[in-house]
């Protein structure tokens, strides 16, 4: 079996804890209740949605939050069993098109856990974090 079918599914959100390299200072990410579904298909594609739960009904002043506070991409994956790239084909961000994500893969408790090492946060790209995303397999 390839190592890629281990991912195979849709996965629900669970947490995303942050620590802010160099000053050990951790924090949540996308709020304490942050939703967002993942998906590995057979096909190799992959589709990522992710957003603080806080933001509901925002007003038009609001709105430019809503970019900060939310991250989608998808495009074609691989997976070595330790790591998985994505090749980003569309994303919220054009500056992400045509970029790689690395994640790092690990399996705590049933859940997936995705570590991506040294990223910046979405509204401060001056700050650089770990960032490890908790994803629960949907049946």
């Amino acid at each position: 079996m390839n190592s890629h079918h281990a991912l195979e599914g849709m996965y629900c959100l669970r947490s995303v804890q942050m620590k802010e390299a160099g000053i050990n200072r951790e924090f949540t990410g996308f709020g304490e209740n942050p939703s967002g579904f993942i998906s590995f298909s057979r096909e190799k594609m992959s589709a990522v949605l992710m957003a603080d739960s806080k933001l509901r009904d925002p007003h038009s002043h609001e709105k430019s939050a809503m970019f900060d506070t939310a991250i989608a991409y998808g495009g074609s994956y691989s997976f070595d069993g330790e790591r998985l790239s994505t090749l980003v084909e569309t994303a919220w961000s054009q500056e992400w098109v045509g970029t790689r994500q690395e994640r790092f893969v690990e399996w705590e408790d049933g859940l997936l856990v995705l570590s991506a090492i040294g990223i910046p946060v979405p509204w401060d790209p001056e700050v650089r974090v770990d960032a490890y995303l908790r994803w629960e397999k949907l049946p």
